[in-house]
């Protein structure tokens, strides 16, 4: 609304302005057939004259002021201009900004949904350190029967692990309860803790996210041991990885 008046407020100064150009022209012709039509009578002349010259003056003062004030409002109309581009411009950022939230998302939620992997090639630490480590250490791998994608993620964990550092390794069905992700126990003993740690190692540097580490006790009789249980996959942000301190 204020644009169609700020136009037709800027119309009405340009026609004081043509009205005021086209009086100082009339004024003028008229004083130019003043000087030709009563040169003979001196007082005529001169009260004619003093007459257009003072159409010049309203003529160019109203040029003047309507001028200034179309000036006015010109420099308003661009102010607003400029406001409302800046305002579109901050639209689009914001839009832009959304879209690529949008995307962010959407390749945040296909990661999610897609079944976690792993494999032996993937794993970098050599042969020889998980050998030296592990060659001796007895090793299970637990998973949740109810959740395919978790049986699938502890079979490659499994299969990684074997053809890598372990001979016996071992899985089977269960679940530790409380925890979504991967968690990786040992008992206390300084080989089964360093076994723990460098699994947890191999598996963050292959990109799983949500892998834990613990310590447990066992009843008397049994062997040292690290378990690693798979549950179902967390849904946190990448990058995240919560950590047990033993």
């Amino acid at each position: 609304m204020s644009g169609s008046s700020d136009a037709a407020l800027l119309d009405t100064y340009r026609w004081w302005i043509s009205f005021g150009s086209n009086m100082v022209l009339a004024s003028l012709a008229a004083e130019i057939l003043v000087m030709f039509a009563f040169r003979h009578s001196e007082a005529l002349e001169k009260g004619l004259t003093a007459l257009c010259t003072l159409g010049i003056i309203v003529g160019i003062g109203i040029e003047n002021v309507a001028g200034g004030r179309a000036d006015d409002v010109v420099d308003k109309m661009r102010q607003e201009s400029a406001r409302r581009i800046a305002g579109l411009n901050k639209k689009v950022a914001r839009s832009r900004e959304r879209a690529a939230q949008f995307e962010r998302d959407s390749l945040e939620l296909k990661r999610q949904i897609q079944p976690r992997t792993i494999g032996a090639q993937q794993m970098k630490v050599s042969q020889e350190e998980g050998r030296a480590c592990c060659h001796k250490q007895k090793g299970r791998v637990i998973f949740d029967p109810q959740d395919f994608e978790a049986m699938w993620l502890a079979n490659q964990i499994q299969s990684a692990l074997t053809r890598a550092w372990w001979s016996d390794w071992t899985p089977i069905r269960g679940r530790s309860g409380g925890f979504d992700g991967v968690l990786v126990q040992s008992t206390r003993d300084t080989d089964s803790v360093r076994a723990r740690d460098l699994i947890v190692r191999e598996l963050q540097a292959a990109g799983l996210t949500g892998v834990m580490n613990g310590l447990m006790d066992l009843p008397p009789g049994q062997e040292p041991r690290v378990d690693v249980y798979v549950n179902r996959r967390p849904l946190f942000l990448p990058g995240f990885i919560p950590g047990v301190s033993p």
